[in-house]
């Protein structure tokens, strides 16, 4: 069985994900002191970072927006979740 991965992201650019800036940049300059010794874990989990907001997913800025991404997402799983079901058949 595959697997699906919808990035979403909360109340924060995807680009700022993806590039480690704004909140991001402060986030991993404390990571790094953190985990001193584990640059390779840091590395890591930049890399992943990019990685998920390279991905087609959904930005959620807006609190009207929980709506219609929920929607959104309901629709997608019951798609896949279809299409799963018919290759079984």
């Amino acid at each position: 069985m595959g697997q699906i991965v919808v990035p979403v992201f909360y109340d924060i650019d995807p680009s700022d994900v993806g590039k480690q800036t704004g909140s991001y940049a402060d986030a991993f300059a404390r990571h790094g002191e953190r985990f001193n010794g584990e640059t390779d874990r840091v590395i890591k989990w930049r890399v992943a970072l990019t990685e998920a907001a390279n991905l087609a997913g959904w930005s959620l800025i807006h609190a009207n927006m929980y709506v219609v991404l929920f929607l959104d997402l309901f629709k997608l799983i019951l798609n896949n979740l279809k299409y799963e079901l018919s290759d079984h058949r």
